[in-house]
């Protein structure tokens, strides 16, 4: 839920075009956001792939923080503000040497992203949205 509590964000299963859900290996996960009566909001938005990824709104309730996190390729963060001309923006990748995304969250006033991450030399990355 958005800090508001007037929005869910989540990703779906979709389906490849031309594909069946039958099909093995052709669903991928998209961000969607529904109100809380389940209208889907931003039908347009454009598909942006978040394997294996996970959420977190930022304190305004204007952003998404979103993780991709494929099995077998780099793994990024992504902010995602669904009313704006360009929806998503790559804030990060992280290099190959990074095991496991283990989860995201916002500073309290929405200025930097907290990745908690497995890897040998950090396990907390900040990484600073306002630039």
């Amino acid at each position: 839920w958005s800090p508001k509590a007037d929005v869910i964000a989540y990703l779906e299963p979709t389906t490849l075009p031309g594909q069946t859900q039958s099909t093995p290996g052709v669903s991928i996960l998209r961000l969607a956001l529904v109100d809380g009566n389940g209208q889907r909001l931003y039908p347009d938005l454009p598909n942006q792939q978040f394997p294996n990824g996970f959420l977190a709104w930022s304190p305004d309730g204007k952003r998404v923080a979103a993780v991709s996190a494929p099995a077998a390729a780099v793994s990024s963060v992504w902010i995602v503000e669904p009313g704006a001309r360009e929806p998503y923006k790559k804030l990060a990748d992280f290099p190959s040497t990074v095991q496991w995304l283990k989860g995201i969250t916002w500073t309290p006033d929405g200025s930097a992203v907290i990745v908690g991450q497995q890897e040998a030399m950090s396990d907390i990355v900040l990484f600073d949205v306002t630039r």
